[in-house]
């Protein structure tokens, strides 16, 4: 059976998160873009920007600059937006009060208890790593055999 694995990592004034691919998440924040490790929470990359220029809406997206352009990624957060809540193999998310809930054939697995003001959830593409955002902190979490 699977397990899931959450890391902590204080982040303060989460504005929207969206996942790179299976191993990363970009968090846009009120000071500007960090990247993020899913496994270790490790940052690995981070541009200040107070002016939001990292951020597109309607849908949102994250726009991240690289060597071969902008590419957006699909975000959520304070200005809507939507990540996946459901895996291909049956894992959900629900929101409750204070946290979230991530379960498979309706029997709840995993719990986050964190009552800051809530930002987004949901899963990778792939459905190996969910995350779950508030104001103030950034949960990863990622399964393991």
């Amino acid at each position: 059976m699977q397990q899931w694995r959450a890391i902590r990592v204080a982040i303060g004034g989460v504005v929207a998160v969206g996942f790179l691919d299976e191993d990363r998440i970009i968090v846009g924040s009120h000071s500007g873009v960090g990247v993020f490790d899913v496994h270790t929470g490790e940052r690995t990359e981070r541009a200040h920007d107070e002016d939001y220029n990292w951020y597109q809406g309607d849908p949102p997206f994250i726009r991240r600059p690289s060597a071969d352009g902008v590419r957006l990624i699909p975000a959520a957060g304070l200005w809507g937006g939507d990540l996946d809540q459901v895996t291909a193999d049956g894992w959900t998310c629900h929101r409750v009060n204070g946290g979230a809930v991530l379960s498979a054939d309706g029997q709840p697995d995993f719990r986050i208890e964190d009552s800051e003001e809530y930002r987004a959830q949901g899963f990778s593409p792939g459905g190996g790593a969910f995350v779950y955002a508030t104001s103030p902190t950034v949960y990863l979490v990622t399964r393991r055999a």
